[in-house]
């Protein structure tokens, strides 16, 4: 049996489209699939890299999105009670900590991944 993929089922609905512009359409939408199933990427070796596909460095960011969500509805549980009031600045260090740590997170991942 030949397994069946979205590029061939796009093109059996390209050839079968009596309408041109969706024909061009599909054809562009299976060559860019194509192109996309096809991309391999480069194995990165410097040090950055290794903490970054690293267990650790994973665990790390779904502990900082678990927290993060955690003092999510934690203030907004506060804010729900103490209508017009400010949050304590604690939680304020907190959520700019934890946006800190994201920009960090993605600095890394722009470095090493367009290195």
């Amino acid at each position: 049996l030949k397994k069946r993929t979205f590029s061939s089922n796009m093109v059996n609905k390209a050839q079968e489209s009596n309408i041109p512009l969706l024909r061009i359409i599909l054809v562009k939408l299976v060559a860019l699939s194509n192109w996309f199933a096809e991309l391999k990427e480069p194995q990165r070796t410097w040090c950055f890299a290794r903490i970054i596909d690293g267990n650790k460095f994973s665990t790390l960011c779904l502990l900082v999105i678990l927290a993060n969500a955690i003092l999510i509805i934690i203030v907004s549980d506060y804010e729900i009670q103490h209508l017009g009031e400010t949050i304590p600045e604690d939680w304020e260090i907190l959520e700019l900590s934890l946006t800190i740590f994201y920009g960090c997170e993605l600095l890394l991942k722009i470095i090493v991944h367009s290195l």
